[in-house]
């Protein structure tokens, strides 16, 4: 059944074609000429000749399968033709003869896709036999149903395209908004980086033979960290690039979460160091589950970094998880500085600027917390942050299992 049968037909239709069923009625000379409107489960009355000893009303419904003609009509397609029901068996346990109905004459109505409205049919109490005027008649008739059907549909269809067009342009010039503030974030946060290489390498190149070991150590460790800042930064871009386009495979297959951990607590070891401050696992044993690794080696990279980057010098961060048969949770525990409401309500939109400087002047965009909740979402999991400010935080990753 077309999906058409839910659109409404409008008043001003539904007179004409009250209209147009009474002269039908009236040129026929029947008690009886209706418009049928089929449902899922049920065929109603929906236009009904106002004449007299017509037995039908509109919106009387009748269960498909009880036998009707019009039920016949539906499933050839075509046109049907009784003279006298009586006159064969198989009509009689027909609901219309019940009313009294033996003669039927009766054409499928469509909607433009082609399939089934329903039916327009005369009925009368006596045999008839039409000339072939009568039938050309019944066909002219259903050609005006069948047109106002279309121009109905059609007319929908264009609301509905046109509706589509205007939220599609709404959300293109949010698009547009959206890109145009991420990239000045972007901007901003590389410049810094950026500017702080350059102007110590132009100091190195310039004063190398004046600048003592120690200087020159000092000035190769800041510009290797900016160096980082400018890589991590990329490599979030890149992979969120490849996320938007489509062109990043979610590829799961059994991970273990407490591999991971131990991974990435390696590569971001150094950096932790730095600050004094001490990575723990409060893993117990080994957690595995069904998931893209890289996506979410990502989720805790990005995590543990952001923890290292927001927790003072001598501070900690903790990691425990849970699983039982439906889930996997993750908890990223720091006890750094800690978060206000109104932070914590800009974190995983792209569109809000929720990056601050770190406990030692730690640049960022935000856009690891974005790769997060995206990465969380593939996995139909969710990501979610706790934080009161002095007190730390606590990013919660939730991996539903199947």
């Amino acid at each position: 059944m077309s999906e058409f049968y839910r659109t409404r037909i409008p008043d001003e239709t539904i007179e004409k074609w009250q209209n147009t069923i009474n002269l039908m009625a009236k040129i026929f000379q029947v008690p009886a000429g209706l418009i049928m409107k089929v449902h899922p489960s049920e065929i109603e009355v929906f236009v009904a000749s106002i004449t007299e000893e017509n037995p039908y009303k509109p919106g009387e419904k009748e269960h498909l399968n009880s036998g009707l003609y019009c039920e016949t009509v539906m499933e050839t397609d075509s046109m049907l033709n009784i003279p006298n029901a009586l006159e064969d068996k198989e009509w009689e346990n027909n609901p219309d003869i019940k009313l009294g109905m033996v003669h039927y004459l009766g054409l499928p109505l469509h909607y433009p896709d082609g399939s089934i409205f329903g039916t327009i049919c005369v009925l009368d109490k006596e045999e008839r036999k039409y000339e072939d005027l009568y039938i050309d008649l019944i066909y002219q008739f259903r050609e005006i149903i069948d047109a106002d059907l279309n121009t109905i549909i059609m007319g929908r269809l264009m609301e509905v395209t046109m509706m589509n067009l205007k939220e599609s342009k709404e959300q293109l010039s949010i698009a547009n908004k959206t890109k145009d503030k991420f990239f000045a974030i972007l901007a901003h946060d590389l410049r810094g980086p950026i500017s702080t290489i350059d102007q110590m390498t132009r100091m190195l190149y310039e004063d190398y033979d004046i600048l003592d070991t120690e200087f020159r150590k000092e000035t190769l460790r800041e510009m290797k960290e900016s160096s980082k800042s400018v890589f991590d930064l990329l490599e979030n871009l890149l992979t969120w690039s490849r996320s938007q386009r489509g062109i990043l495979h979610f590829e799961p297959t059994e991970v273990s979460l407490t591999a991971i951990i131990h991974i990435n607590f390696g590569l971001l070891k150094q950096t932790a160091d730095k600050k004094e401050i001490k990575l723990i696992s409060e893993i117990e044993g080994d957690i595995s589950f069904q998931a893209d690794a890289n996506m979410v080696s990502t989720i805790f990279r990005n995590l543990i970094s952001n923890a290292i980057k927001f927790t003072e010098r001598g501070g900690s961060i903790r990691i425990n998880a849970k699983k039982d048969s439906k889930k996997v949770v993750v908890n990223v525990i720091d006890d750094g500085v800690g978060m206000d409401e109104e932070t914590i309500s800009k974190l995983f939109k792209i569109h809000k600027n929720a990056s601050k400087k770190g406990t030692s002047g730690e640049s960022g965009t935000g856009l690891g917390l974005i790769l997060c909740k995206e990465f969380a979402e593939k996995h139909n999991g969710t990501i979610t942050a706790s934080s009161k400010l002095g007190e730390g935080s606590v990013f919660t990753v939730y991996f539903p299992i199947e």
